[in-house]
């Protein structure tokens, strides 16, 4: 749990030390599928925030894949993880696409995978289906910084610049030290000519 905890401050340095939690919870159980699952998510992480190339970590996350399916972890989440491997690391946005799918029939009410194939829709232009994955991920953990920054992003990319401001705004209030929230803030207020 303290893996997790940790992802989600979505830091270098909460990233160095998710990875050391799950780490440790290895050492102490080999076979704990969860905590292998959690390095591919963390590193996922690192990778699109530019902070690891994939080649540095594509070994180890193939690895750690394997054992989190091997150990049992949730099908859904392996499948969501993977997904989010073919579409960052592989750019291959079709077979990306089927694996989240795959992800979210298993596990419909995942705010997480909501939030990332919302966000991989988004990248690839598809405006129609990224709202309605991010707006879910946000209905689904409505206390989630980084689901209502990224939401407030593509609305202004939708340019309803007005809900993106309070969408970003609440984002702020939840977690004052989230950059992307602060961003996507600033840019839909300049959008709407306060700047």
């Amino acid at each position: 749990l303290k893996g997790r905890a940790h992802i989600e401050l979505r830091t270098a340095a909460s990233y160095g030390s998710a990875l050391a939690h799950f780490h440790k919870a290895l050492a102490i159980d080999p076979s704990y599928g969860p905590s292998w699952l959690g390095i591919v998510r963390t590193r996922n992480l690192q990778v699109s925030y530019g902070m690891v190339a994939p080649p540095e970590v594509r070994a180890e996350m193939e690895t750690a894949l394997a054992k989190a399916r091997e150990f049992g972890a949730d099908a859904g989440e392996v499948l969501g993880e993977q997904a989010h491997m073919r579409w960052q690391h592989d750019f291959d946005w079709e077979g990306a696409e089927a694996q989240f799918q795959r992800a979210l029939e298993l596990a419909p009410n995942n705010a997480r995978y909501q939030s990332d194939v919302g966000m991989a829709y988004l990248a690839e232009n598809r405006l129609d289906r990224a709202l309605p994955a991010l707006e879910r991920a946000v209905a689904l953990d409505p206390q989630r910084a980084s689901y209502l920054a990224n939401l407030a992003y593509a609305l202004q990319q939708g340019g309803n610049i007005e809900r993106a401001v309070t969408t970003a705004e609440r984002a702020t209030q939840l977690d004052p030290k989230l950059g992307s929230a602060w961003l996507n803030l600033g840019t839909a207020r300049a959008k709407r000519g306060e700047l």
